[in-house]
């Protein structure tokens, strides 16, 4: 099971946010922007949250699943 596969069970099955930090400590992924921009190519809705903290800034990405709506 490769990295990429591994976050979108986490983001998309799972449907846990991620942070770098996390894709690095849980799945030695250290190019977690790369999978996701995959991922969002193969039409996942995937949602970036940027945060501020301590002088810090750092990504958290979420999916967000489609919503259908009826007529």
């Amino acid at each position: 099971m490769n990295k990429s596969f591994k976050i979108y069970q986490h983001l998309c099955v799972k449907q846990k946010p991620i942070t770098q930090r996390e894709a690095i400590d849980l799945y030695k992924a250290y190019r977690l922007a790369s999978v996701i921009h995959r991922l969002r190519e193969e039409g996942n809705n995937i949602q970036t949250i940027m945060t501020r903290e301590k002088g810090t800034t750092y990504a958290t990405y979420l999916y967000k699943p489609e919503v259908h709506q009826e007529h």
